[in-house]
C-alpha cells in the first residue's frame, strides 16, 4: 500500500481533522498588553545586565528586541550563540 493511499484510507476512516482554535496574537492583535508583558519580563532582567537574551522563538526575540532596554543587550537563538562560541575555539 503506498502512503498516500494509506493516508487516504486513514481519512476516511477517522473523517476531516478537528480545527485548532487560533491563538491570539498578543503583539499584534493587542499592542498595548504586549508592551506591558514586554516591560514587565524585561525590568528584572535589567537589574542583572545580561550581555545578551537567548530565545529560540523569532517572535520572541523580536519583540524584546524592541523595548526601550534593547541597547543594553543583544537578542539571538541560543544555537546561535554557540556557533559562535565554537567558531571563536582554537
Amino acid at each position: 500500500m503506498r502512503y498516500d493511499e494509506l493516508l487516504v484510507g486513514t481519512r476516511a476512516l477517522l473523517g476531516p481533522a478537528p480545527r485548532r482554535p487560533r491563538r491570539p496574537l498578543s503583539l499584534l492583535e493587542f499592542p498595548e498588553r504586549a508592551v506591558q508583558l514586554r516591560e514587565a519580563a524585561l525590568q528584572p532582567l535589567a537589574a542583572l545586565a545580561p550581555a545578551r537574551l537567548l530565545s529560540s522563538n523569532i517572535g520572541c526575540r523580536l519583540h524584546l528586541a524592541a523595548g526601550d532596554d534593547a541597547t543594553h543587550w543583544t537578542t539571538q537563538h541560543p544555537l546561535s550563540l554557540l556557533a559562535q562560541q565554537l567558531e571563536d575555539r582554537p
